[in-house]
């Protein structure tokens, strides 16, 4: 669990899923797929199946294998202040901060910083929804 700052309180965490990584490959997998085939379809020469599916399953081991390099147990932890990276890293929620849900990402942008990314996430929707409404909602002193 991340470091929190006195008086800070955890709303949510998320934690990165074996079963949102396969997705996320199949997915990238499949639209890879359907390129090369409609690329291949449309070419004037000869083309061999066998050595075109070796280069899918190759393709696809090398995405499933850096998918759960990157993000296998890792987890985000969103406070009433900040939402906080597996590396420590966190970005502070204020009205300033633009959220933008990506296919297989989120990534969150505040302004000099690095972007944070949660991949592997279920229910990015979901989590992109919760992270705008915290950063859009006045605070109130004390």
């Amino acid at each position: 669990m991340a470091d929190l700052q006195p008086g800070e309180k955890v709303v949510q965490v998320w934690r990165s899923s074996d079963t949102a990584i396969l997705r996320s490959v199949g997915i990238a997998t499949a639209l890879v797929t359907a390129l090369l085939l409609f690329i291949a379809r449309d070419a004037e020469g000869g083309f061999d199946t066998r050595r075109f599916l070796i280069s899918i399953a190759i393709f696809a081991a090398i995405m499933l294998a850096s998918g759960f390099l990157l993000d296998r147990n890792r987890e985000w932890v969103m406070t009433d202040r900040r939402v906080i990276a597996p590396n420590g890293r966190s970005l502070d929620l204020g009205p300033d901060l633009k959220v933008r849900p990506l296919i297989f990402a989120l990534r969150l942008r505040q302004q000099g910083r690095l972007s944070l990314t949660v991949r592997g996430v279920p229910d990015i929707g979901g989590m992109a929804a919760t992270i705008r409404q915290a950063a859009l909602t006045p605070r109130r002193p004390g």
